[in-house]
């Protein structure tokens, strides 16, 4: 069990990361179109500048927008790298190079989840539970173990043999235990009832903690989807249609380039926000469906158990 933990360990970061360096891919590619509908921007002002039908304010404004999204860039790009490499390193292929990443965004879906069902569920399932129940047992046994040790075995032997100078026969017969008269094994006993009592309150704070996990990953799995969904049938159309309406309006005379570089700034930010919300509701799920086991990197506690010199107490039997 312990060893399937670390499995989901691996495979929930890997998952995890697969997602924001997918983010990172997505805001990349959308920033790169949206600065190209920036330098069309800008040459549209010079144009109406030289027309006389636009200002130079028009034209600084938009340049403003273009540096800006030029920044934006260069940020999206040390950022898809930043979280390439981390991928990688999870994958066990630090040296790999980056690649353009096949996958999409999760999106939006209808109902409600059974969270009380989810919880049960990922807590019976759970390696990480399992494992604990494992020791338990494990402690049980030994506590079990320990009770009976003063208890000491008995010894039968039995020889035969010849005395030639009494030309008798001879037969011996001896039985023996140890009598454990100062040693009734109290101290291993004790330390028995101790891993006992230590594995069965650890069983109940691993359910605790994979609980309070739980509890904050559905908090950011239920927001996430909440903007996920409102993003993707409100703000975006919304926002498109809105750049629509300022680039038409601005055309025709009847605005000012102000209102088409607002129009612009939303459109961009609530595509940027909506490809945020759309990676931390994959890797909400990702958690959920590798049981919150998270930490591939982490050093790996051994939990076999050694009772390190007190097994000898009674090596003889």
């Amino acid at each position: 069990m312990e060893l399937e933990a670390q499995k989901f360990r691996v495979l929930t970061d890997v998952r995890v990361q697969f997602y924001e360096a997918l983010a990172a891919q997505r805001r990349l590619d959308l920033i790169k179109d949206f600065l190209a509908v920036s330098e069309k921007g800008l040459e549209f002002a010079e144009l109406r500048k030289q027309a006389l039908e636009g200002s130079q304010l028009d034209v600084v404004q938009a340049k403003v927008l273009l540096y800006e999204i030029d920044l934006s860039l260069q940020q999206a790009q040390a950022r898809f790298i930043a979280a390439w490499k981390k991928l990688a390193a999870l994958a066990g292929v630090p040296d790999m190079e980056p690649i353009y990443l096949e996958g999409s965004l999760p999106q939006e879906e209808g109902g409600t989840l059974d969270w009380d069902a989810i919880r049960s569920s990922v807590l019976t399932a759970s390696p990480e539970y399992q494992a604990a129940l494992a020791r338990v047992s494990q402690a049980r046994a030994n506590l079990n173990r320990q009770n009976v040790q003063p208890i000491p075995n008995v010894d039968f032997q039995i020889g035969s043999g010849y005395d030639r100078g009494t030309d008798n026969g001879l037969i011996n017969l001896q039985v023996g235990a140890p009598i454990p008269i100062f040693n009734q094994n109290q101290g291993n006993i004790c330390a028995a009832r101790a891993d006992y009592a230590r594995a069965t309150r650890e069983v109940q704070r691993i359910a605790d903690a994979i609980q309070a996990r739980l509890a904050s990953t559905s908090g950011e799995l239920e927001a996430s989807l909440a903007a996920v969904q409102k993003f993707s049938s409100d703000i975006i159309p919304n926002a498109e249609e809105g750049l629509r309406l300022a680039e038409l309006a601005y055309q025709a005379g009847e605005t000012s380039y102000v209102q088409v570089l607002i129009a612009q700034r939303m459109y961009f930010d609530a595509n940027l926000q909506f490809i945020q919300a759309q990676a931390e509701l994959g890797q909400a799920r990702a958690q959920i469906d590798g049981y919150l086991l998270t930490g591939a990197l982490d050093p790996v506690v051994d939990n076999s158990g050694d009772d390190s010199l007190r097994g000898l107490t009674f090596g003889q039997q």
